[in-house]
């Protein structure tokens, strides 16, 4: 993906900012609102009063726990850098092993309100019919509405302090980004899902799709990760099971969906970039604490209060769906979970520190905006499901780091991950780092210059003082550990300049192939 990032042009095809309205001839012909009324803070208000507000959404979710105080639970996991509390509901205590433990999130974009009227849906239907009380008889979920509540507010993407949400999920840049990750980790999930919309008009003048005249056609578009350092059995119940479910309940309801993809110009023409394996991101990020895990995009930013309740219900649809496939395969869950656990603190796969992406053909709908008409096109298409790596290592039994490295293992804690602090010094043989290529981005990214690095590794024998760091990688929730602290990985310590370097450097964190660490 890397390579794909430098090589093509990103003309923000679907990006928020060129939003347009959508043409009424439109709306009536693909995406008229259900009939029935939903019950949902936004789809209760007459069109003209936009959106459900922050004060709504309180009241909302007050209302609903104190009617329903033996089966759900209303908490503050914190506060935004505007002092805003950060709402979550508790259905269940998540002790209970029987159970199988759900995380569902919107509005990690504040200007995506799909998602989490989807969720309000959601938690009517849990609370106020027979199917969602025998849902909540197998499991137990957390639901986090708005997890971008002051961009929620504003109605922006980005956060107070101007940071993108979900791609903060590594770095850490923004104070609301480790409140959200120490509630997902505290909570455990088996199975994650975030709710999301994305833009369908396309920007005026963009040539390459239609010449221009185009917008996406699709209610629902589904991510799920394809990221190598993920057990293949949690990836291939995501998509075999979970969203081939979902997709199925969207086909019965007469509503369209695709994979999620971003367009981008190349010389050859556009190209597409189907999902996405960044760890900076909630489906791969989720992932990689061995969860089942699928980003959901719905067709939406932009469109104001047009298509709603269509927007609304599909949501709705896709994370029911998500909730009865847990349900009715409860112990098949359970059990590939398990089995991805263990694969982890075995350290059975090696790591995949680089990868790209195949480059494949896939026919995708496009809706002509001048003829208001259905076009399929043969489109090519980066894989982010058919990834090859392209730097791969043996994962060591453990990594040191040295005391310095505060910053590096506060990040990792927030992550789940062990860390043990040494009280004597330990002479060891370990493997370093050493910078041999080195180059920094000279455009800021979300507050950062990123680093792409190329690093030799060779053995030596270190003594390592008092207060350095083990992060052994017989847990969990080792793959967070795999991910930051090799050098090349395009979200790690040394991509997001957390640990700081240069050609020429030793790196301050060390690989353990052999030698006994202290218990």
């Amino acid at each position: 993906m890397r390579r794909l990032c430098v090589l093509i042009v990103l003309v923000f095809l679907f990006g928020g900012l060129f939003a347009q309205n959508q043409p009424a001839k439109m709306t009536e012909k693909f995406f008229p609102d259900p009939a029935f009324k939903i019950e949902t803070p936004g789809n209760q208000k007459p069109f003209e009063k936009g959106l459900c507000t922050y004060g709504e959404m309180m009241d909302f979710l007050q209302a609903k726990t104190k009617d329903n105080l033996s089966k759900v639970r209303l908490d503050i996991i914190g506060k935004t850098p505007n002092g805003v509390d950060i709402p979550i509901l508790y259905f269940g205590d998540g002790k209970n092993p029987k159970k199988i433990k759900i995380w569902m999130q919107g509005g990690i974009h504040g200007n995506e309100p799909g998602g989490t009227e989807a969720l309000f849906m959601l938690i009517n239907h849990l609370l106020g019919t027979p199917e969602g009380s025998l849902l909540l008889k197998k499991m137990d979920i957390a639901i986090l509405p708005v997890a971008n509540v002051d961009g929620y507010i504003a109605q922006k993407r980005t956060s107070a302090a101007g940071f993108d949400l979900n791609r903060d999920q590594t770095k850490f840049s923004d104070p609301v980004s480790p409140v959200i990750k120490r509630a997902f980790i505290l909570w455990n999930p088996e199975a994650s899902f975030d709710f999301h919309e994305y833009t369908p008009l396309q920007k005026k003048g963009t040539e390459g799709i239609l010449n221009g005249n185009s917008a996406a056609y699709y209610d629902i578009l589904f991510l799920p990760s394809g990221n190598l350092n993920v057990p293949q059995s949690l990836l291939k119940m995501s998509t075999d099971l979970f969203e081939a479910n979902a997709e199925k309940a969207l086909d019965e309801k007469g509503y369209s969906h695709n994979f999620y993809f971003t367009p981008g110009v190349r010389p050859e023409g556009v190209v597409l970039a189907k999902g996405g394996n960044n760890a900076r991101s909630s489906s791969t990020n989720y992932a990689l604490s061995n969860s089942i895990s699928i980003l959901v995009e719905i067709r939406g930013i932009g469109l104001g209060r047009t298509s709603f309740a269509r927007r609304t219900y599909c949501g709705f649809l896709v994370a029911n769906s998500f909730l009865e496939t847990a349900s009715n395969n409860l112990s098949s869950v359970k059990k590939a979970v398990k089995k991805a656990v263990k694969e982890t603190i075995k350290r059975k796969n090696d790591i995949a520190v680089t990868a790209d992406e195949a480059l494949v053909n896939y026919p995708v709908k496009f809706i002509d905006t001048v003829s208001n008409e259905v076009v399929t096109l043969d489109m090519k298409v980066y894989d982010a499901l058919l990834p090859i790596a392209t730097l791969t290592r043996k994962r060591p039994s453990a990594y040191i780091l040295t005391p310095d490295c505060t910053k590096e293992v506060e990040m990792l804690k927030i992550l789940g991950v062990a860390v043990e602090k040494i009280d004597k010094p330990l002479i060891l043989p370990v493997e370093a780092y050493t910078i041999s290529k080195y180059e920094a981005d000279k455009v800021k990214w979300e507050g950062i210059f990123p680093v792409t690095v190329q690093s030799a590794i060779a053995p030596v024998v270190k003594t390592f003082p008092i207060g350095s760091f083990i992060v052994k990688l017989n847990q969990k929730n080792a793959n967070y550990a795999v991910i930051l602290l090799e050098p090349e990985s395009e979200n790690g310590f040394v991509n997001s300049a957390v640990t700081k370097t240069a050609k020429g450097w030793e790196l301050p964190f060390y690989r353990v192939e052999k030698g006994k660490l202290p218990k």
